[in-house]
């Protein structure tokens, strides 16, 4: 074999690679929140057995609008999460109050930390937390309360976030 002839398969396999990757990428959300000062992020709850993700985010000084937005950044994210583990639907709790790597769950109001309750996902409260779940409809036996099929909610979480659309 002679050396072109061995670097065109891999060639091939490079461009093709290349192709997947960008159509895959339209499902890809940045790693930056849409918000300044703000952190958010999806990870695989370990706690439970069940398919379930926390949906977190933390910030400084935001407005109302600015919560909404990261609200449904961090459900996006944890939405594609379970998408990729191969569900296509979802339904989640919260938002929890947490505060900058803490969680504190105390009916519908938390202590920040300068002693006063703050309700959760306020300006004051500097960050929340959501319990994100995922099904497969060929599994499910009874229709499940809450759950949102993911192809239609993951266009609706990116308008929300003012994330550009996936086409």
């Amino acid at each position: 074999m002679t050396r072109n002839a061995a670097i065109r398969p891999a060639a091939l396999f490079l461009v093709f690679g290349t192709i997947l990757g960008a159509c895959s990428a339209n499902e890809e959300v940045s790693a930056e929140a849409p918000v300044a000062g703000a952190s958010c992020d999806a990870v695989r709850d370990t706690a439970t057995t069940d398919p379930a993700y926390r949906a977190r985010c933390t910030y400084g000084q935001v407005t109302p609008a600015d919560i909404d937005r990261l609200r449904a950044f961090a459900l996006l994210k944890a939405t594609l999460a379970l998408k990729k583990d191969g569900f296509d639907q979802v339904g989640w709790t919260g938002p929890y109050e947490a505060t900058l790597g803490t969680s504190t769950r105390s009916g519908n109001s938390a202590v920040a930390s300068g002693g006063a309750p703050v309700p959760p996902g306020t300006p004051g409260s500097r960050g929340f937390d959501y319990i994100v779940r995922g099904w497969k409809s060929q599994g499910m036996t009874v229709t499940q309360v809450g759950a949102h099929n993911v192809s239609r909610l993951i266009p609706e979480l990116r308008r929300q976030a003012g994330l550009a659309s996936a086409n």
